[in-house]
């Protein structure tokens, strides 16, 4: 199903500029790029371009595909786990998420089933390095 939504450019930035201030995640930003289905005023525009206070930013986008991870048992160190929280120590070199649908070996295929287990009802998840 595709969308579309328009608005009105609220500063003198970039295309990008305008849309990270309007937080379109950055791979939409990419996927909509590629596709060429940002106009402002009717017109593509390549994202480094220039945008005025009163262009017409126009985006039209597919919905949100949402991917299937195939679980994998976990061979982790589990730093700290709670409720809430799971730290776990990730491999040097290893993906932290799948970029094609039925890969394996990341970080993510290693801890869906401790998420499942974590969060019955939904999931939360913001992978982070320190």
């Amino acid at each position: 199903m595709l969308f579309q939504t328009s608005a009105i450019a609220q500063n003198h930035a970039s295309l990008r500029d305008q849309l990270q201030d309007w937080l379109i995640p950055r791979k939409r930003q990419h996927q909509m790029r590629v596709a060429q289905t940002i106009q402002v005023n009717g017109h593509y525009r390549h994202l480094n371009e220039p945008v005025k206070n009163g262009d017409l930013i126009s985006l039209t986008y597919d919905e949100l595909v949402h991917r299937t991870y195939v679980p994998e048992t976990p061979h982790l160190n589990i730093r700290y786990e709670d409720d809430d929280l799971l730290i776990v120590d990730k491999t040097a070199g290893m993906k932290t998420h799948p970029n094609q649908p039925g890969e394996t070996g990341t970080l993510m295929n290693l801890i869906w089933l401790l998420f499942q287990r974590l969060s019955p009802t939904g999931l939360i998840w913001q992978p982070a390095a320190y």
